[in-house]
């Protein structure tokens, strides 16, 4: 999951979006593009031409990107470490058992820039009052 020199990503990149990464971020991505996603697939639902569904698709892409972009943000060592525990399952299918530690951990970092951001917010709120 690299794109610069030394290996690690940096806050601007987004991961390569392997099935792991997916896979990683799906829980987050099912909350934070639901809207994009279920526009999309109404749209296929009514739409024979699948040309004219195009823009909402664009719309759950540039979603699901700009998610990955904040979990690299803000907790790229947790993301990562559950990505990759994921990819290096031995099992046909992905393992979410044997990755609940990172999953925990990944969780909880992103629970804590969440509070620190309404943490941020309501101070700046306070300020201005």
């Amino acid at each position: 999951m690299s794109g610069s020199s030394n290996g690690r990503l940096q806050a601007s990149e987004a991961p390569i979006a392997k099935s792991a990464v997916l896979y990683a971020a799906a829980k987050e991505i099912g909350m934070h593009c639901r809207e994009e996603n279920q526009s999309f697939l109404q749209c296929k639902a009514i739409e024979s031409d699948p040309a004219k569904c195009f823009e909402k698709g664009r719309s759950v892409q540039r979603c699901v990107l700009e998610l990955l972009m904040s979990l690299n943000t803000t907790c790229p060592q947790q993301f990562e470490a559950y990505a990759r525990c994921l990819d290096e399952q031995s099992a046909p299918s992905y393992a979410f058992e044997r990755c609940r530690r990172q999953e925990a951990a990944l969780v909880d970092c992103r629970q804590a820039g969440t509070l620190d951001k309404q943490r941020g917010e309501s101070h700046e709120v306070l300020l201005r009052e």
